[in-house]
């Protein structure tokens, strides 16, 4: 079985995106969404080539209470969670829906990238709003 881990609450994620979907007058995120505890992974994210073209930003967020995420920290963990959930693991469109429908609160690879983590979360009705800062 996947092990869980709990993110407290009071931690700081960070959305990376140069996508207009979602700008609002407060950024509200939708979920699911792809966030990280790493200021670096979200630039990335929000500078990369080939994105949407869009307005390059970096939207902070606070939890406001604990949330349990699976700890997925090698391709097997994956595999498993994959095949406990019925998971779709192709696009990140596909895993977003396919986490959705499964109903599990989402994950974080804390080992993903070289300077930060990935993280995937269901539900973003934990998530206040901070700030919105251009790249």
């Amino acid at each position: 079985m996947v092990a869980m881990t709990t993110l407290k609450s009071g931690t700081v994620l960070y959305h990376g995106t140069d996508c207009d979907d979602f700008e609002e007058a407060d950024d509200a995120l939708h979920g699911p969404a792809w966030l990280t505890t790493s200021l670096s992974v979200a630039r990335h994210f929000a500078t990369r080539s080939g994105g949407w073209g869009g307005r390059k930003r970096i939207v902070s967020y606070r939890l406001v209470e604990d949330l349990e995420l699976y700890e997925i920290r090698t391709k097997g963990d994956i595999d498993e969670l994959a095949d406990e959930h019925d998971l779709v693991m192709v696009g990140v469109e596909g895993m977003r829906e396919s986490v959705e429908a499964s109903g599990i609160p989402g994950w974080i690879v804390p080992t993903n990238y070289p300077d930060g983590d990935d993280i995937l979360i269901s539900d973003t009705s934990r998530l206040e709003y901070i700030d919105t800062a251009d790249c």
